[in-house]
Formats: structure tokens, C-alpha cells, sequence
């Protein structure tokens, strides 16, 4: 079934990419397309875990995904294709959130800088890190988490 230019927009929207340029029904598609590859998203999908892990300090019975359920907070930023932007399932992230080495790396002010950096840039905004061993080593350690959960992530770019 294809999508709706409306359902596009909203998707584009989650996604953090503009589209106030393109006029054409195919070069929404195009663009959706390329960010759905590129696995870019709005950095504020951060801010909010930031705020999230906050509330539980204060709450301890809060779950660290904000805006209710965690399967809710998923459905909310799931595009049409199923995935979340990165490109996993939202069963899949669950299953890394129940991390605690996964936690605390998404907690890790330093990793949150990189992940921003990829979710507007896709991963090729990485390649300048790829000469910094600290950054490298982490990225290298989340893609082993990923992998380590039976999941497939990303390949970091080559230096």
C-alpha cells in the first residue's frame, strides 16, 4: 500500500529532515527514502531520554522512555516501514534498553554528542571520529552490543 503525502510528511517530520523545497509527490518519496537509509532523526528523540532519566531520579517508578508505555513511546516515532529512525523494530529496541551496558553508554554525555551527530548526519558524520580511539572504541563496543543482542547494526565508517 503506498503511503499518503501526508503520512510521508509526518514520517520526514519524526525524522528531522525538511521537505519546504520539494513540490513533487516522487521527491518526497525520494527523500523519505534516503532518510530512512541514512538513519537520520530529530536529536530530540536525546533531549527527551535526557529529561526521561531525570523524572526517574525523581520517580523511581517512571520507566526512562517519556510520554507514557515504552511500546507507546516506540509507536509514536515508528515510520511506515515499521522501523525506528536507525532502522530498528521497536521490539528490538526494547530488547537493548533491557541493557544495563547499553544504558549506560546511552547515558554517557560524550556518546549522546556522536549519536546526535549520526541521527543528523547519518553515519557518515562519524568518519571524523574514527581517528579518536575513545570514540572509535565506543562505537565499536555499541555495534558489539547490537550484535550481541542478535541484531544487526550499523557498520561504523572506515577511517
Amino acid at each position: 500500500k503506498a503511503m499518503r503525502l501526508a503520512e510521508i510528511k509526518a514520517e520526514l517530520d519524526l525524522r528531522g529532515v525538511r521537505y519546504d523545497d520539494v513540490f513533487e509527490g516522487s521527491e518526497l518519496r525520494k527523500r523519505l527514502k534516503d532518510a530512512r537509509l541514512s538513519g537520520t532523526a530529530d536529536t530530540k528523540i536525546v533531549d527527551d531520554f535526557n529529561r526521561a532519566r531525570a523524572e526517574v531520579l525523581v520517580d523511581p517508578s517512571k520507566k526512562v522512555v517519556p510520554g507514557g508505555d515504552l511500546d507507546d513511546r516506540l509507536d509514536a516515532v515508528k515510520g511506515a516501514d515499521g522501523t525506528v529512525p536507525g532502522g530498528l523494530r521497536p521490539d528490538e529496541v526494547s530488547k537493548l534498553l533491557e541493557n544495563p551496558e547499553i544504558m549506560r553508554m546511552l547515558s554517557n554525555p560524550d556518546f549522546q554528542k556522536v549519536m546526535k551527530e549520526a541521527m543528523e548526519g547519518g553515519p557518515d558524520a562519524l568518519v571524523k571520529y574514527m581517528d579518536d580511539p575513545e570514540t572509535r572504541d565506543m562505537l565499536k563496543t555499541a555495534a558489539d552490543l547490537v550484535a550481541g543482542a542478535g541484531l544487526v547494526a550499523p557498520s561504523p565508517p572506515a577511517s
